[in-house]
């Protein structure tokens, strides 16, 4: 409790430093090395949550210089901190965890917006896909599937990020089951992937689970089929009926596991532990290919 208070008298001093109208220039770098200090120490005593408050008021200070980029970096590392504080005590139903998740949202919301007003839509890009991240960890999926909007919007140029953005806006659409924007995700990440990696190993096999996954989609939604999907249904329109015929020996089977069987019939066997099984057949199977697909391992090499 001493030193609670003490770091908390020190945060005091600090602030009240900045705000008094002296003769002299009030010395705004010291005052946020100081603060950085009191939050290091903060989090050295686990009073992360407090410690965030160290993080916004640097970024007061930094406004007030007309830093915008440090300030945005702020915003960032208190959203981070909380973020983390959240995912340690992530079965606790305190009604800080909601604030937590509140916060979180407005310090990466303040952050892109000076992204945007510096212009520098690349950072704002990648701020949004961090943010879209972390709330669909936090389980604010509305708000993830805007900030993932917008990461895929700004990052269409880069190969890797814009991947990444349309996985995380398909794994929100998913968890919402929002089957047709799900749908339409999975055909855009499977034109990416057509367009820039279509020759290598690992493509070949991402768009194959790509086309399994569509299929899947449209069996359990009953969506209105394009061309490309009607073909898809058709080529394992065999293997899904026997499948589904199948499915009635085993009356605890459930919807999954009759997808495992069709996934087996397609000839992804040695894959088919890895889907549909845990009910978060989208998710598993992306979560195992797309990380390795979006960092580069795609060379031509054979993967294993």
């Amino acid at each position: 409790m001493t030193t609670f208070l003490s770091s908390w008298q020190d945060f005091k001093s600090v602030v009240e430093g900045t705000s008094r109208k002296l003769l002299k220039k009030t010395c705004f770098p010291l005052a946020i090395k100081q603060l950085a200090f009191i939050s290091a120490q903060m989090q050295d005593e686990e009073l992360s949550y407090h410690a965030v408050v160290c993080h916004s008021e640097q970024a007061h200070i930094q406004r007030k210089m007309n830093n915008s980029d440090e300030e945005r970096k702020q915003y960032v590392i208190a959203a981070n901190i909380l973020y983390n504080l959240l995912y340690r005590r992530v079965n606790s139903r305190s009604r800080a965890h909601c604030y937590s998740r509140k916060e979180i949202t407005v310090f990466y919301s303040r952050s892109i917006s000076l992204c945007m007003e510096m212009r520098d839509l690349r950072v704002a890009g990648f701020t949004s896909l961090e943010a879209a991240k972390v709330l669909t960890d936090c389980v604010q999926s509305d708000m993830a599937a805007e900030h993932a909007q917008r990461a895929v919007r700004l990052l269409e140029g880069d190969f890797n990020a814009l991947l990444q953005s349309l996985y995380c806006l398909a794994t929100v659409h998913f968890h919402l089951s929002l089957w047709e924007h799900l749908l339409a995700d999975v055909d855009d990440i499977w034109m990416v992937i057509m367009k820039c990696k279509s020759r290598s190993s690992m493509g070949r096999r991402v768009l194959k689970d790509l086309e399994v996954i569509t299929v899947l989609i449209l069996w359990r939604t009953q969506l209105s089929c394009s061309g490309r999907h009607k073909l898809l249904m058709s080529l394992y329109a065999d293997s899904l009926g026997f499948h589904m015929r199948r499915k009635s020996l085993f009356p605890k089977v459930g919807t999954e596991e009759a997808c495992w069987a069709f996934i087996e019939s397609a000839g992804n066997i040695d894959r088919a532990a890895e889907l549909i099984l845990d009910g978060q057949g989208f998710c598993s199977i992306m979560d195992l290919r797309l990380p390795r697909l979006a960092h580069g391992s795609l060379s031509g090499r054979k993967t294993t």
